[in-house]
């Protein structure tokens, strides 16, 4: 994803937002990363992972509506949520909206039918 300092960036799914932290780290304090999750659960125990954490924010939502305004984000990421996303079509023709000209695409799902 090679992420820079300064940049903006969206965790599609992020339960307990374990990558959210790691990707505030790598965006530093001028840089923002937030995630969404459909689960208010996976919200709460985000929150209290990131409660000292300055440059992120949880809020609730689906990878098909995502609530922000177009170019927004410089990456955004997907780690295993895909096969939880009902309509995938809708959640990619969200993230291109959602992405600067340019922006990345990082979608990671395993195929637990295929594992051996």
């Amino acid at each position: 994803l090679a992420l820079k300092s300064g940049e903006s960036v969206l965790d599609v799914g992020c339960g307990p937002a374990l990558l959210v932290a790691e990707m505030a780290v790598a965006v530093g304090p001028q840089g923002h990363v937030v995630g969404i999750d459909p689960s208010d659960k996976m919200i709460a125990l985000g929150q209290e992972k990131l409660k000292s954490t300055q440059n992120t924010a949880l809020q609730r939502g689906s990878a098909e509506n995502l609530p922000f305004p177009d170019n927004t984000f410089d990456a955004v990421t997907f780690c295993q949520v895909m096969s939880y996303v009902p309509d995938v079509p809708a959640a990619l023709r969200e993230v291109r909206r959602v992405l600067v000209p340019g922006g990345r695409l990082l979608v990671l799902d395993t195929d637990w039918q295929g594992c051996v």
